[in-house]
């Protein structure tokens, strides 16, 4: 039987609408929060364009074969975002929490 998942993408552009809150307490459900780039990104310093439709339809195979880890827990996917040595750059923050970006993998 497939473990149970929820989900969470949040659009970059599009965070100004307002946060993404599922209910994640009392489940045994893990979490997958997609952090999802929709411009421009810089693998290792080099531009990247990817078209459009070649986004959504990666995010589409991520959500519907995902695996979760065991036991159930949250894992944080960053899609399209800057990357440095395979890591969104964004974990090298001195205000990102080290014990998460542990668990962060990245798709570009």
């Amino acid at each position: 039987m497939r473990q149970k998942l929820r989900y969470c993408v949040r659009c970059a552009a599009y965070e100004r609408y307002g946060p993404c809150n599922p209910s994640f307490a009392g489940t045994e459900a893990s979490l997958l929060w997609v952090r999802f780039n929709p411009d421009a990104y810089r693998v290792d310093g080099e531009l990247v364009r990817k078209p459009w439709v070649e986004r959504a339809a990666a995010l589409a195979t991520l959500i519907r074969t995902f695996v979760p880890r065991k036991p159930p827990t949250m894992q944080i996917v960053y899609m399209y975002y800057d990357t440095v040595a395979g890591k969104p750059a964004i974990c090298s923050n001195a205000e990102y929490d080290p014990s998460i970006a542990a668990g962060v993998s990245c798709i570009f």
